[in-house]
């Protein structure tokens, strides 16, 4: 069986799937008012209390984390700590925050495998650009990781998470290229920490590097924060 944690629009976009594709699940959030929705919309009953008071007694193989960033390590830690019978997490991205959490998981996961759900790899075009590419291999790349519209983007979010927005938000377009070229062999960033910083990110706001892959594939990536770039893309 499934479990779903969480009541927001990403959330929701699971539940459609796993109805589409008939699998037996249930569903645990925060609010009464998102579980009242989800039973009569989908008609499937969603827990309140929160995963921190959840009783797991049920045999839940399969678990599907779609909550706040903030949250995503708690709850992760809690699902593999008190789920008996778990096989599988997948989790939204970008899972963790910071190494240090990503080394705990590690550390306290036993046999349990974790997907982190960098969905863009599953696009049809990305699908058919691999297959492309795999049959003609590329032997150069130039990555483009600009942000739409961060000003606005900083009135939405935290400084904790805005601090963190690379790694949120930036990384499904790197993540997606890495895919379609291979992994990093080497890895040269040419800007400086901090370099144009930001008053919403301090951490810098030019990003410019370049590096190869195993795959023998010249990257070269860029962007700039300072401005309402377009949207990230490769």
């Amino acid at each position: 069986m499934f479990l779903i944690i969480g009541t927001g629009i990403i959330a929701e976009e699971y539940i459609k799937c796993l109805i589409e594709f008939n699998y037996n699940f249930e569903i645990v959030g925060n609010s009464d008012k998102k579980s009242n929705y989800i039973l009569n919309k989908y008609n499937k009953i969603c827990y309140t209390g929160g995963i921190e008071e959840f009783n797991f007694d049920k045999k839940y193989e399969n678990i599907i984390i779609a909550t706040p960033v903030v949250l995503l390590f708690n709850h992760l830690k809690i699902c593999i700590k008190e789920c008996k019978d778990l096989k599988n997490i997948f989790v939204e991205k970008p899972g963790c925050l910071y190494t240090y959490q990503i080394k705990e998981i590690i550390n306290i996961k036993k046999n349990i495998n974790i997907f982190v759900a960098y969905n863009r790899r599953f696009y049809s075009s990305v699908i058919k650009g691999k297959e492309i590419i795999n049959n003609d291999p590329i032997k150069e790349l130039k990555l483009t990781i600009d942000e739409y519209n961060m000003k606005e983007i900083a009135k939405l979010y935290t400084s904790e998470l805005m601090k963190n927005y690379f790694t949120i938000m930036t990384t499904h377009v790197v993540d997606m290229a890495f895919f379609l070229i291979g992994i990093p062999n080497t890895f040269n960033v040419l800007n400086i920490d901090g370099y144009g910083e930001l008053e919403y990110h301090t951490r810098g706001c030019f990003f410019n590097g370049n590096g190869i892959t195993k795959n023998n594939v010249k990257f070269e990536y860029n962007g700039d924060w300072s401005k309402s770039g377009k949207l990230n893309y490769i």
